[in-house]
């Protein structure tokens, strides 16, 4: 994805670390809260925690959206469930390929 960065943002939410950025991507020029990596540090973290943060987020800083992904997941289904049931909607897919 093209766009403009300005800095990533880390917190620990609900057991979870949280990085993110605000960012104005390529196909929009109103700002978006891009999530760059979520990691569960703990086994009693709640998830439910994390998308109220970054909701919470997106609004303090005047984004639109929040783009959010499943490329680091051990089951990206079950990662896109949680995401899906918080509200998120499949927009794309995203290919990798291993050189």
């Amino acid at each position: 994805m093209d766009m403009v960065r300005s800095r990533d943002t880390s917190y620990i939410v609900d057991g979870f670390l949280v990085v993110y950025d605000i960012v104005v991507p390529s196909y929009s020029r109103l700002p978006v809260l891009a999530e760059v990596m979520v990691c569960r540090l703990d086994r009693a973290g709640r998830f439910a925690g994390v998308v109220e943060f970054l909701s919470r987020k997106a609004k303090e800083s005047g984004a639109v959206m929040i783009v959010a992904g499943t490329a680091l997941s051990f089951n990206d289904r079950a990662l896109a469930r949680l995401y899906t049931n918080a509200g998120f909607s499949q927009e794309g897919a995203s290919l990798a390929k291993v050189i």
